[in-house]
């Protein structure tokens, strides 16, 4: 990262911004063509899980590249000033990059589910069996992560 200052110091605080928010934007590539796309998460030890039908274009390209790009941010508010160059942004963002997988058997399905859930309620859910063989599960395995803030 070029501004060192504007670097977060821990994981934690890292995680923190994972754990409150619920978007991130999911960056593929597959034959030279980029595609960003935001989606609801779950996350658990360095693990980003994502629900999605079990076919259409984020699982075209994974299976074609499973290298990912991930994007979260938060508390985005416009600093104004007299003129132009005193406007800035505060922001808080984390970027990471890993391994896409694609999980279809219902035990992972299942597990993947529990986790986004957990991210949205503290209540426990029970999922249908021939709801969750319509599902697929995307696993990312974060090989690297920053954060970033200003």
């Amino acid at each position: 990262m070029r501004r060192k200052e504007k670097s977060m110091e821990s994981m934690k605080e890292i995680e923190l911004i994972i754990q409150s928010e619920k978007v991130l934007r999911l960056g593929l590539c597959a034959e030279n063509q980029p595609y960003i796309v935001p989606v609801n998460y779950g996350y658990l030890n360095k693990q980003f899980f994502i629900h999605c039908a079990k076919e259409g274009r984020k699982l075209d390209m994974i299976a074609k590249n499973p290298n990912v790009c991930i994007e979260i941010e938060r508390a985005n508010e416009l600093v104004t000033g007299d003129v132009a160059c005193q406007y800035t942004m505060k922001f808080e963002s984390i970027i990471g990059f890993g391994q896409a997988t694609i999980l279809t058997e219902l035990e992972d399905v299942k597990m993947g589910l529990e986790i986004l859930m957990a991210q949205f309620s503290d209540l426990k859910f029970t999922f249908n069996e021939k709801a969750m063989s319509r599902v697929a599960i995307i696993k990312i395995d974060i090989d690297e992560i920053t954060g970033k803030k200003a």
